[in-house]
């Protein structure tokens, strides 16, 4: 699958992080906060797409899974979003795992995107030091600013 790579990691584009593994985010003309009414999103190449910003664009041509979630950098995720956030990592893990082209995307592409992508590494056997490691070196060094995700993932308590 051809995919477009971009430094610049407040853009949409996204990065592939492991083959057929992508995370990424939702440039401003697919965003509804900013670009009213936003374009549809139409990535080529995708079976799924999870997204966790709720301004988002819809996707075309892909089954799309979306749930929002904060990305609270004061707080971090409250505890009732635990199981729901490992059902869907679960979930992403065993569509990629079976062949399924995946993209992870939510507003930067960092953060919940970043969390998420980090828990399925973790599912396929790597550390999370080793996935945090990855996505930092296949996206960006900022993925997972917010410490408390970062803390989630190292700690294994999600």
């Amino acid at each position: 699958m051809e995919r477009s790579y971009n430094n610049d990691v407040n853009s949409g584009d996204y990065s592939e992080i492991a083959p057929g593994l992508c995370v990424g985010g939702t440039p401003p003309r697919l965003d509804g906060q900013v670009n009213n009414p936003p374009e549809f999103s139409e990535y080529e190449g995708f079976d799924y797409v999870f997204t966790f910003h709720k301004h988002s664009s819809p996707i075309l041509g892909a089954v799309e899974i979306r749930y929002f979630f904060e990305d609270d950098w004061t707080n971090g995720l409250p505890k009732h979003e635990f199981g729901k956030i490992r059902e869907l990592a679960d979930q992403a893990f065993d569509l990629w795992r079976t062949g399924s082209n995946v993209l992870i995307r939510c507003q930067g592409g960092k953060n919940r995107s970043g969390l998420v992508a980090a828990l399925v590494l973790v599912s396929s056997g790597k550390s999370p030091d080793e996935a945090i490691r990855q996505l930092r070196t296949k996206r960006s060094n900022d993925v997972l600013f917010n410490r408390h995700f970062e803390a989630l993932v190292r700690s294994g308590s999600i």
